[in-house]
């Protein structure tokens, strides 16, 4: 398996357009994650916010 540090110019071209795809998409991963971890610590505090 080649790894893109051990890539010759000529085969490293238009690798660029997948790492930036695939950048994009864990960007959109990340953002879902703490969109859905906030969601869950909200619902948390009022649950305890509710026994107290």
């Amino acid at each position: 398996m080649n790894t893109f540090i051990n890539l010759s110019a000529q085969k490293s071209k238009g690798i660029d357009c997948s790492i930036y795809k695939n950048a994009r998409q864990l960007r959109k991963d990340a953002l879902l994650i703490a969109e859905i971890n906030t969601k869950r610590i909200y619902c948390i505090d009022q649950i305890l916010s509710k026994k107290t």
